[in-house]
């Protein structure tokens, strides 16, 4: 018995990544109910399950290798299935492990490329957002690096311009109470200076008429003489 190809792409067309697992069991258990003859006396579900890890063991291998590797490589699958038949004591059984472990590589292989590839397309995606996220980021420290600094100068000059401002007011009120003092000197010196030249404050008192009325001092010089022709 041979694993028809058109089984093989109808339960490929309808199965999905998720449910691969499913799908190998699945195709690994019908293909061993086909050949119940060539492995008579031994259990159908021992046979399934070693031919299922058989052909993940290749699935996996398949993929590591030339996701991580430029060479080619040849997976040994018929080496693999001797070792199957021999395991169970069918040497038979090989050529018929071998399609199996074939048909299923290729069908597991291909949904699994075909999700790395799109994986591995969306990470590109991804990495370029990140990419370009990462550089708006690094304008965006710099815009505000910029604007600290700008900041830090601007409050040093307002420092400055404060420090000026203190200084003149304290200057201000420096020469307020100094020219308070100027003018309150010039107030003394001027009430001193009447005070000194009152006429009360003075001996000759015999020029004037009233003494307590100091008001028409009485001249000493002779009286002009007029003459009337």
């Amino acid at each position: 018995m041979q694993v028809q190809s058109t089984v093989v792409h109808s339960l490929h067309s309808d199965i999905k990544l998720s449910s691969l697992l499913s799908f190998i069991q699945g195709l690994v258990e019908q293909s061993a109910r086909g050949f119940q003859d060539l492995a008579s006396g031994i259990p159908l579900r021992k046979i399934t399950k070693v031919i299922y890890y058989a052909c993940l063991v290749v699935g996996v291998a398949t993929i590591v290798v030339a996701t991580t590797s430029s060479v080619v490589f040849a997976m040994p699958i018929p080496e693999i299935a001797a070792f199957v038949a021999r395991y169970f004591g069918r040497q038979a059984l090989a050529p018929l492990i071998e399609q199996i472990i074939v048909a299923v590589s290729v069908s597991g292989v291909s949904l699994i490329t075909g999700d790395y590839v799109w994986t591995k397309k969306q990470l590109n995606v991804v990495s370029h957002q990140k990419d370009i996220l990462t550089r708006q980021r690094d304008v965006i420290t710099c815009q505000r690096d910029a604007v600290m600094d700008e900041r830090d100068a601007v409050k040093d000059e307002r420092d400055v311009v404060m420090n000026e401002n203190n200084a003149l007011t304290n200057r201000v009120a420096t020469l307020e109470t100094h020219m308070e003092q100027v003018i309150a000197s010039i107030n003394a010196s001027l009430v001193n200076l009447a005070n000194a030249n009152h006429p009360i404050n003075t001996n000759n008192t015999e020029k004037y008429d009233n003494p307590a009325n100091p008001v028409n001092p009485i001249s000493t010089e002779p009286a002009p003489v007029y003459v009337v022709s």
